[in-house]
């Protein structure tokens, strides 16, 4: 069963993380985290950043500050985030 989808690119040298979409009634019950878990993971063992860009409208931004995502830039639309791992 289809719970939405996913739109990255995984790279040598970066993650970029084109969208995620949540079906709505599959919303508010951990998939979003558990998948920016899930990136985070590969980031810190490739060592590599992962960088997005989210609507400003979207409640997931929200999201993405908590999992330690920063802000590197805006357009008038998107907030452009990067979450970079720590050095080992």
């Amino acid at each position: 069963m289809r719970r939405g989808i996913i739109g990255m690119d995984l790279r040598p040298d970066k993650i970029d993380l084109g969208e995620i979409v949540i079906l709505p009634e599959f919303q508010s019950h951990g998939l979003g985290s558990a998948i920016l878990n899930e990136l985070k993971g590969r980031s810190e063992s490739a060592r590599v950043p992962i960088r997005l860009r989210v609507l400003r409208e979207n409640r997931a931004a929200s999201l993405h500050w908590h999992f330690g995502f920063e802000e590197r830039g805006q357009t008038s639309t998107h907030f452009l985030l990067e979450f970079v791992p720590k050095a080992k």
